[in-house]
Parts: structure tokens; C-alpha cells; sequence
């Protein structure tokens, strides 16, 4: 731990102070490491800023000789895949050294540097017999022995090295991740000269008190509850964690209350799909935030939101977002929500293992393809999200090469499907034949797995992906990349690289009667320095993972993410759009994700397959269309505008 006064650390005693591992609070007081007196802290008059920052430079060169190491072993690795290919047969007997001279001795210098880092770690904890933080270390050595003592038998074991779960990179990855995690919780702070001065701590019965105490409060209204609140504030319920919701608060209280003098009154959400059912009931909030982005034309058609288009710096506020993602929640030229965040697929791949195969980084779905029979024969392949999706494939799986082939799914207005147009073929076709011609895997349980151990070293995934690999797979910190998402080359010569991007949107409800309020609250929540304070503020309070994925593009610029990957989704944001949401857009979704089994699990027919699609999804649009009066006898009385039509 360092201590600085002013941002700067005083003197030596003070910078890697070391604290002991406790599991309680306890009172520690700053000590001389060699006299063991207590240390003294002068101060001037006037103000002063302590600042506390966890340090790991004792255990720095540990940690970056660990880094190295895991790069060496996965290059084994990949030799040895080299070596026998993909399936490892166990009755064949072959001579490891005479292929890779001198894997045996690199085997024990690699347990030799192991025992070595944990002898330099177990000075910081010399009482103990084994430091089980780090018992890691020991583990790997033992396993590299016993490779090396029958290095014939490292064909059948290779994946104890980095491809299974319980290999070596597994093992010295997640150590990795603990070191970094070392967390150290502080509750006060005591600044005194006599220690009569600081507070006793308490007693066994004021311990026994606070328990009932608490135990009787969490019968009562619980913070942040839709029951706990005061009608003449701006009732807003979040669809978000209490954390989340504790540090919007915040801010609101220290910045737009102040502003505006609108009182806000945040309450967790107890289920967005309820919102529609609150609103029949007169119970619905003023405000939502955080709701599924398709949740609001289902809400909006049916005459519970405000058309947030009607307000007059609308088109000032919508440019700060992208604007395939205002296509949900446009309805008949009106939009009904605020997109909140931002989903976004790139290409991941592992830089290690393509520099290996003399590979580039592919910009096309040509060269990926190009690409397979050499992952193939490696007994690697490539992963397109579909193989990710558990039976029914979702919009964000099974549009994008649809529409960078130039396809449509409806025409300027909402009634027969253009899905069995030729270019909306092509690209069905194209993406089907991706499993059923190229023999991509068309069901992969875990892409993360895959891509950690580098089964699966090339891929399209998204957000929720990208924030798993950063913060579950130290071992291959360094040995992956993101890359924008291969497309297809139009006429023109430009790459379509067409992606989904839809996450959570807020909107306004038609029965409030602080409609203003509202809106001025929902500028405010979205404008670009609210999102980077909320950004900023929420991944230093709860850690890395909680990266925030805002959907304001100059916001989204500002925030604590790696400055090559923003670079690149930034670059990505220009290809996102979404699928309208309209009246059947759900049989469309189902059905062509039907189209895409059964061309590729069953073996029909493409063309066959879409026809079929394109006469369920067309009855079910005319249904629906009728319902909400659209249509009547069959006949049009009012045509549905596509939304696509207003942001093209």
C-alpha cells in the first residue's frame, strides 16, 4: 500500500507499506518496519489529500517473468498441435525430443523459475509453511516435473499445458487475476495524536443490537422501492443493479437537482416486463431506464410512451447516439425512447496463434473462408455468433450478412417480407453455407472457453464477450485483439460491415404529468458528461469488469476503456443498426431463425425454406396489422411507415 499526502508519498516508510491479511476489522496503526514505533505524519496548516493505492511492485518481477511464461507455454502448445494435428492418438508412440529438441530441459527451467518465484514470494510471509495464494505456483511446477520425467507422453497430456481447464495457463492465469484483485477494505480513517483518541470498538451486546436492529428495518420499505416515494418528485424506475443505482442517485442529488430543481426519486425495477401492466393500472413511473431495447414498441404502439420526437432539441439530443439504434423504437415516424447503452460484435482473435499461421487479420467473409482449411487442418476453426445461440437465433445472428449483401426484410412499408428477395436469399445462403459447406462449428458452448485455450482462435462476438475475455483470461491478456467485423464487398468497392448493436433504451410514459421534467431529466442522464462521470465513477467504485457501455458515441470516447479496442467499436458503431420492430417482427425473428435450422441441421432445401418463412411471417403481419387497425377485411387503411426508411 502506498500512502500520499498531496499526492506525494512522504517518505520511504511509507511507499509498499505492507497490511496484514485479516478477515475482520481490525484497528492498524502505521509502524516504523524497523523500530517499530509508530510513524509520525507532519502536516502544515491548512487543507491536505491523503490518497491510498494498492501497490504490487514487490511481486512486479513475478509477475511479469509469469506473463512471459504463458506465452512460451502456449507456443508449446501450438508446436505440439503442429506436431500430431488435432486428435491425439494414444497408441502411437512418438519421440517428443527428436521432433522439438530440447523440450525436456525447457520443461524443468520452466519448474525451476516456478519454485524459484514462489521462494521469492514466501519472504513477505515467512511464519507460514505454504501460502496458499500462491499455491498455483507449486501446483504447475509439479506438473511440468512430471512431463518432463516422460516427455514421450507430452503428445497425449498437451492438455494439461493451455488447453484444458485444469491446465498450466489456467492455473498461472488465474493467479494472475488474483494478484490484480487484491482488494483492501477500509471503513475510517483516524488521524490522532493521543491514542486515547480513537474510538473503542464496540462491545458484544451494541453488536447483538445493530443485528435486530437490522433485522426488524428489512421488514419495513426497503431503499430505492416503487412503494417509497413522494408523488411531487420525478418518479423514475431503473431496470439496473442497486449498485448502479446508488451512484445515479448520487449524482443526481450533487448535480441535477441542484441544476434544475426537479427532485428525482430512482426505484429498482421489479420487472420490465410488468411496465405495460403497471400502465393499464395508473401505477406506471414517470421515467424508465434500462429497459430491453425492444420493449418500448411494444409499450409505445399500444399508447402508453411519449413521442420523445415532439420536443423541439430532439434532433440535437438523438444525434448523440448512433442511429440505427432510434430503429426499435420508431414508431409511424415517431420515436418513443432513448437508446442507454450500446451492444456492439467485433472480431476477436488471438494474435499469437494467426502470427503462428502466418495469417492476417481478415476483412472480408472471403478471406475468412480462405482461412478455414488451414484452421481445420490445425484442428482450430472459426466462430459466427449463430453457433453461440441455442436454438432459436436471434436478429443480431442472422441479419448482419443479410444485410451486407444488400438485403431487406421490408420494403418502404410494413406488409409482405422482402425476405425471399434475391439479395435476402444470397445472404441466407451465404450464411448457412458458412456450417453446411465450410463446416464452421454450428454449436460451440462456450466461445470464451474455446478462445482461452485457443481451440477457436478467430471469432465474432460481442460486448458481454469482450468484457468476459478482458477480465476472465489474464493468461492471454496480452495475445488478443479486436478487429472490426468482416463484411462483404459491395459494387463500389466498400466493405458492408452491417451488425446489430441493441441493449437498453429509456423512455417516458404517456400518463405523467411532468412531461418536461422528464425529458430535461433524460437530456441530462444522457448527455456526454454525465455518461462519462457515471462511467468513470462506477469502475472505480466496483472494478474493472464494470465497463460501461454507454450508447452516446463522444461519451462512450471518454470512458477507461483500452484506447485500440474504442477505436475500433467507435469505427464499428458507423455499421450498427437494428431490425425494425413492428407489428410480426417476432414471426419474423422466429421464422427465419426456423429457415436457418432447417437449412442447416436438417438439410432442406434453402429456397424451399424461406418460402415457406415468408408465407408464416407475411399472415402474422397482416394479423397483427389488423389488430391494431392498420388493416381491415384485408384491406390496407393505413399504411406502417418502416422505420429504416427515416434514418436511411
Amino acid at each position: 500500500m502506498n500512502f500520499l499526502i498531496d499526492g506525494e508519498i512522504p517518505f520511504q516508510e511509507l511507499k509498499n507499506y505492507p497490511i496484514d491479511y485479516t478477515t475482520n476489522f481490525t484497528n492498524t496503526t502505521l509502524l516504523d518496519s524497523k523500530s517499530g514505533e509508530e510513524l509520525p505524519v507532519y502536516l502544515e496548516a491548512g487543507q491536505h489529500t491523503l490518497s491510498l493505492a494498492i501497490s504490487i511492485d514487490p511481486i512486479k518481477d513475478t509477475i511479469e517473468e509469469i506473463e512471459q511464461m504463458l506465452g512460451e507455454i502456449q507456443a508449446l502448445s501450438l508446436e505440439l498441435t503442429n506436431l500430431v494435428g488435432p486428435n491425439v492418438d494414444r497408441n502411437r508412440d512418438i519421440d517428443v525430443e527428436m521432433f522439438i529438441p530440447g523440450v525436456t530441459d525447457l520443461l524443468i527451467s520452466w519448474a525451476d523459475q516456478l519454485n524459484r518465484m514462489y521462494e521469492d514470494i514466501k519472504i513477505y510471509n515467512p511464519e507460514v509453511a505454504e501460502i496458499g495464494a500462491v499455491s498455483s505456483l507449486t501446483i504447475s511446477e509439479k506438473q511440468l516435473r512430471s512431463m518432463a520425467k516422460d516427455v514421450d507422453k507430452l503428445i497425449v497430456r498437451k492438455n494439461e499445458l493451455s488447453t484444458g481447464t485444469n491446465s498450466i495457463t489456467a492455473y498461472l492465469g488465474n493467479l494472475l487475476q488474483e494478484i490484480n484483485n487484491n482488494g483492501l477494505s477500509i471503513d475510517k480513517l483516524y488521524f490522532y495524536q493521543d491514542k486515547k483518541d480513537i474510538p473503542k470498538s464496540k462491545n458484544f451486546l451494541s453488536k447483538q443490537y445493530s443485528k435486530v436492529e437490522r433485522l426488524f428495518k428489512s421488514f419495513g420499505d426497503q431503499d430505492y422501492s416503487v412503494k417509497s416515494v413522494d408523488k411531487n418528485h420525478l418518479q423514475v424506475w431503473v431496470n439496473r443493479p442497486r449498485q448502479y443505482v446508488e451512484i445515479m442517485q448520487q449524482l443526481i442529488d450533487e448535480q441535477f437537482t441542484p441544476e434544475t430543481g426537479i427532485k428525482v426519486d430512482l426505484s429498482l425495477m421489479p420487472d420490465q416486463n410488468k411496465l405495460i401492466l403497471a400502465n393499464a393500472a395508473g401505477d406506471a413511473p414517470d421515467v424508465a431506464l434500462g429497459v430491453n431495447y425492444a420493449l418500448p414498441f411494444e409499450v409505445a404502439i399500444r399508447g402508453a410512451l411519449v413521442d420523445l420526437s415532439e420536443f423541439a432539441d430532439f434532433e440535437e439530443v438523438s444525434a448523440r447516439f448512433p442511429k440505427g439504434l432510434h430503429i426499435p423504437a420508431t414508431v409511424q415516424g415517431g420515436v418513443y425512447a432513448l437508446p442507454d447503452t450500446m451492444n456492439f460484435w467485433v472480431l476477436f482473435y488471438r494474435k499469437d496463434i494467426l502470427n503462428t499461421l502466418d495469417l492476417k487479420v481478415p476483412d472480408t467473409l472471403d478471406q475468412v473462408r480462405t482461412y478455414l482449411p488451414e484452421l481445420q487442418r490445425k484442428g482450430m476453426n472459426f466462430f459466427y455468433p449463430t453457433a453461440g445461440m441455442p436454438g432459436m437465433k436471434t436478429f443480431a445472428g442472422t441479419m448482419p450478412i443479410i444485410y451486407q449483401n444488400g438485403g431487406e426484410f421490408y420494403g418502404e412499408s410494413i406488409g409482405r417480407t422482402q425476405l425471399n428477395e434475391n439479395a435476402s436469399i444470397e445472404g441466407m445462403r451465404q450464411l448457412t453455407d458458412l456450417f453446411t459447406i465450410y463446416n464452421t462449428p454450428y454449436e460451440v458452448p462456450s466461445f470464451y472457453q474455446q478462445f482461452r485455450d485457443g481451440s477457436i482462435p478467430i471469432g465474432i462476438s460481442d460486448y458481454f464477450m469482450y468484457n468476459l475475455i478482458l477480465n476472465a483470461a489474464p493468461e492471454i491478456a496480452n495475445s488478443w485483439d479486436i478487429a472490426l467485423m468482416p463484411g462483404i464487398e459491395n459494387e463500389a468497392g466498400e466493405i458492408e460491415r452491417w451488425s446489430a448493436g441493441g441493449a437498453e433504451s429509456n423512455i417516458i410514459f404517456q400518463d405523467t404529468n411532468k412531461k418536461d421534467e422528464s425529458w430535461e431529466f433524460l437530456k441530462w442522464w444522457s448527455s456526454t458528461e454525465i455518461q462519462v462521470s457515471f462511467g468513470n465513477i462506477l469502475q472505480t467504485t466496483y472494478g474493472e469488469e464494470y465497463i460501461w457501455n454507454t450508447a452516446n458515441v463522444e461519451a462512450f470516447n471518454g470512458l477507461p476503456w483500452k484506447t485500440s479496442h474504442k477505436d475500433v467499436i467507435l469505427a464499428q458503431t458507423d455499421w450498427l443498426t437494428e431490425v425494425p420492430r413492428v407489428p410480426g417482427s417476432y414471426m419474423l425473428e422466429r421464422e427465419l431463425s426456423n429457415a436457418y435450422n432447417s437449412v442447416v441441421l436438417d438439410g432442406e432445401n434453402l429456397r424451399t425454406a424461406i418460402d415457406l418463412a415468408s408465407k408464416r411471417i407475411n399472415r402474422e403481419t397482416f394479423r397483427k396489422l389488423e389488430e391494431f387497425g392498420f388493416m381491415k377485411n384485408e384491406e390496407i387503411i393505413e399504411l406502417y411507415e418502416n422505420p429504416e426508411s427515416n434514418f436511411k
